[in-house]
């Protein structure tokens, strides 16, 4: 008896997709860590990496988020629901942090 594959999850490039983001950012969160522990200058360089990886990883990741899951989301949690409230309101709370360090970087 043969069985039928399941299509896959809809969610699965985005769910992989966080695995990856979830692993860099736990490796960038290890060396923020020591951030006390480092001169100015490595200082600046971790926070232009860290900036870097948000802006080339992490927000066009929440793009694509807002793009193809949320209005799914909305739509099946029905009229009214605010379920994706939240994520899209971090995802713009670090859009301006990101702005933030950005300026700080730039003063020095």
């Amino acid at each position: 008896m043969s069985t039928v594959p399941t299509p896959p999850r809809s969610t699965g490039s985005l769910r992989a997709e966080h695995e990856k983001l979830l692993a860099s950012l736990h490796a960038i969160a290890e060396r923020v860590e020591t951030l006390g522990e480092q001169t100015t200058p490595q200082q600046m360089g971790l926070a232009r990496e860290v900036l870097e990886f948000v802006r080339k990883q992490v927000a066009p990741h929440a793009r694509a988020e807002e793009y193809t899951l949320y209005p799914a989301a909305d739509w099946a949690a029905g009229e009214g629901s605010r379920i994706t409230d939240v994520p899209r309101f971090e995802h713009q709370l670090l859009a301006r942090r990101c702005e933030a360090l950005d300026k700080a970087i730039q003063a020095g």
